[in-house]
């Protein structure tokens, strides 16, 4: 992992641990999550920001990323850290560790989540090739129309949705 300070045009901080691979990133103001991949098992790091410069603060480990066999992606939300799974959506407080974390929206959203990204408060997610949006102050889900099967999608400024077709 490094960080780079586009305005020096230069890294600022380099953390490497030898993982497998390294997913997603999550970044807030003084806290940043990483999804990883050690052999054949999920992790999440977790990194400090102290005011001059980003330090490695944990490797972070639960069953349910033990478990999991395939995750797209983490976002910060507020003072909540959500991630997207092969079985749906786990969360919870970002000063809480992954083992303290549970599933969010049990009833719902419980298959394979391809894709996740964060707009404001919007959430959204491709879940089974099909497009959500979650309001997160309200929780409300709403499937969006589509004629295809997606793998990701995105929304732009002008609130188009710009999606990945699982076929092409």
């Amino acid at each position: 992992v490094q960080v780079y300070d586009p305005s020096e045009n230069s890294s600022i901080a380099e953390f490497d641990f030898d993982l497998t691979e390294t997913i997603d990133f999550a970044i807030a103001d003084t806290i940043a999550f990483a999804i990883f991949k050690q052999n054949l098992d999920f992790g999440i790091q977790k990194f400090l920001y102290d005011g001059i410069r980003w330090v490695h603060n944990d490797l972070m480990f639960s069953d349910w990323l033990f478990e999991s066999e395939q995750i797209a992606g983490i976002e910060i939300w507020q003072d909540s850290v959500i991630v997207a799974t092969d079985e749906g959506l786990y969360g919870g407080d970002i000063n809480n560790g992954p083992h303290e974390w549970g599933r969010l929206f049990s009833e719902e959203l419980t298959n394979t989540i391809s894709s996740i990204h964060l707009i404001q408060d919007e959430l959204l997610i491709v879940m089974d090739n099909a497009p959500y949006s979650i309001d997160l102050n309200t929780m409300e889900i709403s499937q969006i129309q589509s004629s295809v099967s997606l793998v990701e999608f995105v929304k732009n400024i002008n609130d188009e949705l710009w999606g990945i077709r699982s076929d092409r």
